[in-house]
């Protein structure tokens, strides 16, 4: 079961065009064009510094899943040193390649308060 967190939209334009351009290289690197533009338009012209797909380049809210739902769908697991799998997708994205693993997802909204 994978849970969906209540997000803060983070806006600072000065880390954004700083930051940002590695973020559009590293897509373009990929060949994932598309998500390289919108990264151009979320961080360079909104100032958006949050979490971004790595599929798509979209933001998204905050969610996450055990590790072996996400190794499962994504077939990236734990680092050797115990560190998370590496990868962050939205649900779309995450929901998709799930799916192609044969895996069926039903999302439930929580509330996140720091």
């Amino acid at each position: 079961m994978a849970h969906v967190v209540d997000s803060l939209i983070c806006r600072d334009y000065g880390y954004a065009w700083r930051a940002g351009w590695r973020w559009v290289l590293w897509y373009a690197r990929y060949r994932r064009f598309l998500a390289a533009l919108r990264t151009v338009w979320y961080t360079l012209i909104l100032g958006h510094i949050g979490e971004a797909c790595r599929e798509c380049g979209r933001p998204y809210l905050h969610w996450w899943a055990a590790d072996d739902l996400y190794a499962s769908a994504t077939g990236k697991g734990r680092r050797s040193n115990g560190e998370a799998a590496p990868g962050l997708y939205c649900l779309e994205c995450f929901d998709r390649k799930a799916l192609a693993q044969g895996i069926k997802l039903r999302w439930i909204p929580e509330r996140w308060t720091p």
